[in-house]
């Protein structure tokens, strides 16, 4: 069965009820016809799904490979989405604290391994143990031992870092830090106390003139001040039914948790974040830091079970602020990001000099589908046709075919409800 059509085909090709095999894959393009490809991939993907706005830029090197937007920033007005239009980034944010983060730690300023109690008093733990192991690494690769999500509830109940740290006291942790798997929106927000304390200088001013600043990121910023001050922004909308969006209110909930998910940016931003993580500015981002961060400190085996990445990964990580993916025959290094109305990613493959990103004020996920299309057309092993075959027959997939080597790091422990405080 010949399945024409990127939806049909990434549908086709990750249909639940059925096992795949591939029958034969596509040659890889060229940048410049991925790109075009992509192009055309997008305008469909937004127009097919009904999206208000969008953007979308793809690096090689130091050089902007292409760009385009889509859309209107708010629903009811004749307004364009620019190149300059600010998008919430979500937890995209993390990427930034991370680059903060081991920059101050090249320098000396902070070390990965000391424990982060000392910065945080609010903070407090069930076991002695747990408070004085927890290390800024820990925090960074999400290792804190906890539940996945720890009382994001609280965070979207509007409640503060010191208001909600100390009912960490009655929450019974999966394992020790260091040793498993979980993804912190609280926890991960300690980064702002730790670097803070450590230069003196207020979390927002450290990222504006560390990153920002020096990268000309002109219309970035942190914060909900940040947001509304942004002359040229897009507003968020919720998906309320099959290609209709409701233009909604930004909530500043997550952006007392600026470390986590408190960067807004524009595509032309993101540009020029993607050619410094691709290593174009070692006066702003040396290799040390890129090296820290690309580092995989603990195995995600949740991220493989993924609809749309699953016919590629053979390996999933966390570094320090990036998700790092074995994807066929390349490592991408990836985040992506979902706060009310806002969707975001970014990834980058260094073998290739090649990084993408893509930003859109609906509330739907169709970003992440074309962002795996796009690198999936880089490599050799794209799913061009698929063929339905027995459910109980095991399924053959070209890049999984082979099981992921034995890993020495941790697998994710099973989601857990917390305890209620």
């Amino acid at each position: 069965m010949r399945v024409k059509g990127f939806r049909n085909i990434m549908r086709a090709a990750l249909l639940g009820g059925l096992s795949l095999a591939v029958a034969n894959t596509a040659a890889a393009l060229p940048l410049g016809e991925a790109i075009s490809r992509f192009q055309g991939q997008f305008s469909d993907e937004m127009r097919q799904a009904g999206a208000p706005g969008a953007a979308w830029v793809i690096v090689e090197g130091d050089r902007v490979a292409g760009m385009g937007t889509w859309g209107i920033k708010a629903q009811g007005s004749p307004e364009r989405v620019t190149e300059n239009t600010v998008f919430r980034l979500a937890s995209v944010s993390k990427t930034f604290a991370a680059s903060l983060t081991t920059i101050l730690v090249n320098e000396g300023r902070i070390s990965l391994d000391a424990p982060v109690a000392g910065y945080v008093p609010a903070f407090q733990t069930k076991y002695a143990s747990t408070k004085s192991a927890l290390t800024l690494r820990d925090v960074l690769s999400h290792q804190t031992g906890y539940v996945h999500n720890a009382y994001d509830g609280m965070i979207e109940g509007g409640r503060t870092l010191d208001q909600i740290l100390p009912y960490f006291g009655t929450l019974k942790p999966n394992c020790k830090p260091g040793t498993c798997y979980g993804y912190q929106n609280v926890l991960f927000s300690i980064v702002e106390p730790v670097v803070e304390k450590s230069t003196g200088n207020p979390y927002e001013k450290l990222i504006r003139d560390r990153l920002f600043m020096p990268l000309g990121m002109n219309t970035a910023s942190v914060g909900y001040d940040g947001y509304l001050q942004s002359p040229d922004k897009a507003s968020p909308h919720v998906l309320i039914k099959k290609r209709t969006y409701r233009k909604t209110r930004v909530k500043d909930t997550y952006y007392h948790f600026n470390p986590a998910a408190g960067v807004n940016a524009s595509i032309t931003d993101m540009s020029k974040w993607l050619s410094a993580q691709l290593g174009t500015r070692p006066d702003v981002l040396p290799d040390g830091p890129i090296s820290m961060m690309t580092k995989k400190e603990v195995r995600t085996l949740r991220e493989m079970s993924k609809r749309r990445w699953r016919p590629y990964l053979t390996n999933a990580h966390y570094g320090l602020g990036w998700r790092i993916y074995d994807f066929g025959d390349d490592t991408l290094v990836y985040h992506y990001g979902a706060v009310e109305g806002f969707r975001a990613l970014v990834a980058y493959s260094k073998s290739r000099n090649v990084g993408i990103s893509i930003l859109t004020n609906g509330g739907s996920n169709e970003i992440d589908e074309l962002n795996v299309a796009f690198w999936a057309a880089l490599q050799a092993n794209e799913v061009a046709d698929a063929t339905p075959i027995p459910v109980k027959q095991k399924a053959v997939i070209k890049v999984a075919a082979a099981a992921p080597a034995k890993s020495r790091f941790p697998a994710v422990l099973p989601k857990a409800k917390p305890a209620r405080p």
